[in-house]
C-alpha cells in the first residue's frame, strides 16, 4: 500500500491493489493473465512476494522491499488469517493454475493453527513436522538473513518501526525508490497508509480481490496489534522461543532485526 501510495501520489488508487500489485507465488490465478496485467501497466510497478530474495530474479534495475515483523506476532496474525480463509476455495484455485496433485495433497496436509497460544508456538518452534510446512522460526529466519545478508539493492522496513513512526518510514522509502513527493501530499498519503483507513477500504485493498479465498475481507484487517504475546503467553514460553533463536542465529545479528527492527534493535 505504502508502494502504491508514493507511485500515485495520491489515497485514490487506479484499481484494486490486490491486482496492481499481483502477488506472484500465490499461484491462484493463471500466470498468463498476471503478466498480461503487469504488461498492460504504464506506471512504475510494484509486485508482491513471499520469497526469500535469493529466490528470485535478480535484476539491477529493480528495488527490492523487505518487510519484518517479530516472530510472535507473525504466528499470532497468521492464526488469525488462517481462520478466515476458504482452504476449499484456495486449493481448487491453485490446482486450476498449478495442475499438480503433489502440490495440493501438500498443501491440504497442513495442520491448521491451533487456538492456544502455547500450541501455535510450539509448532512453530519445531521443525519435526509431516510434510512441507512453511511457517516455522528456521524458515522466518532464514527469510530475513536472505535480505539482511543480500548484495542487491534491499530496502528494508520492520513493522515495530511502522508503528512507531509511519511518516518517517515512508518517507524513507521515497528517498529510496527515487521519488519526489510534494509536501502538501504528505499527510493525506500517511493517512491512508494507516490501519483504520485501509480497514474502511478492506474490499479494495485486502489481498486475493475477487477469488473469494478470504472469507470476510473485512477482517482481514484485523487489530494490528504487535506485543500481545506478552499477554498470551507464559514466561517459560516465552524462555522457549528466547532459546531456540539463540540456537537458530548464535550470532544474533538477525534476531535483533527480527525482534526489534532497524531502530529499536541498534
Amino acid at each position: 500500500m505504502i508502494c502504491a501510495l508514493l507511485i500515485f501520489q495520491s489515497p485514490t488508487l487506479p484499481g484494486k491493489l490486490g491486482h496492481l500489485s499481483p502477488w506472484l507465488d500465490m499461484l491462484t490465478r493463471p500466470l498468463t493473465d498476471v503478466v498480461a496485467d503487469l504488461e498492460a501497466q504504464t506506471h512504475r510497478r510494484f509486485i508482491k512476494t513471499h520469497t526469500p530474495v535469493d529466490c528470485l530474479p535478480i535484476d539491477d534495475r529493480v528495488t527490492y522491499v523487505s518487510v519484518g515483523r517479530h516472530p510472535l506476532d507473525l504466528v499470532s496474525s497468521a492464526a488469525c488469517h488462517s481462520g478466515n480463509i476458504d482452504f476449499d476455495v484456495t486449493f481448487g484455485a491453485i490446482a486450476v493454475v498449478a495442475g499438480v496433485d503433489e502440490t495440493i495433497e501438500i498443501l491440504q496436509g497442513r495442520p491448521i493453527p491451533s487456538s492456544d497460544p502455547a500450541e501455535r508456538l510450539q509448532f512453530f518452534l519445531d521443525e519435526d513436522h509431516p510434510g512441507d510446512v512453511s511457517l516455522t522460526l528456521r524458515s522466518v529466519m532464514d527469510h530475513y538473513r536472505s535480505y539482511l545478508s543480500s548484495d542487491v539493492r534491499v530496502v528494508r522496513l520492520h513493522y515495530s518501526d511502522l508503528k512507531v513512526d509511519l511518516g518517517r518510514e515512508m518517507r524513507r522509502l521515497a528517498a529510496e525508490l527515487d521519488i519526489d513527493v510534494e509536501a502538501s501530499r504528505w499527510d493525506a498519503l500517511i493517512e491512508a497508509a494507516g490501519f483504520e483507513a485501509m480497514k474502511a477500504r478492506a474490499d479494495e485493498l485486502a489481498p486475493e480481490p475477487d477469488t473469494g479465498i478470504i472469507r470476510d475481507r473485512d477482517s482481514f484487517f484485523a487489530v494490528a496489534g504487535e506485543g500481545e504475546w506478552r499477554r498470551e503467553l507464559t514466561a517459560e514460553t516465552i524462555a522457549r522461543f528466547e532459546d531456540r533463536l539463540a540456537e537458530i542465529d548464535p550470532s544474533g545479528e538477525v534476531a535483533r532485526w527480527a525482534v526489534g527492527g532497524l531502530y529499536s534493535s541498534a
